[in-house]
């Protein structure tokens, strides 16, 4: 998923929502269809990865890739015939759950690039 907009605008409320209320954001309710649907179909194996990066004054920024600060070196957007458009070392997790998805976000939220303004003392 990629969300972009102007500060103040709803991207986080859109993707996470209000966390045990009806308001529930994109991110949680696709992690809950996906793992429902894996769970049906006893005939595969699933393996479910997760990253999460911040682009923030045109830098890429791995909001999973270290508990020391260092997010990343320098990522890069790459394109390539078997992985398509991706980011060449993006750190990226396995999942075993919905809730093990939003751990991981959580965790990558608490890591993203913060910054007062006047439309949001919390705003990204």
């Amino acid at each position: 998923l990629f969300a972009y907009g102007q500060t103040s605008s709803g991207k986080s409320f859109s993707m996470m929502g209000v966390a045990g209320s009806d308001l529930v954001g994109i991110i949680p309710r696709i992690s809950r269809l996906l793992f429902a649907a894996a769970a049906k179909n006893v005939e595969k194996t699933f393996v479910v990865e997760t990253s999460y990066l911040e682009i923030y004054n045109e830098k890429l920024r791995d909001l999973l890739g270290g508990s020391d600060g260092k997010h990343s070196e320098e990522l890069k957007i790459r394109e390539n015939k078997q992985l398509g458009v991706h980011v060449a070392g993006l750190h990226r997790e396995i999942v075993q759950s919905s809730e093990d998805t939003l751990a991981v976000i959580d965790h990558g939220f608490n890591q993203r690039t913060t910054a007062a303004t006047l439309y949001n003392s919390e705003s990204s």
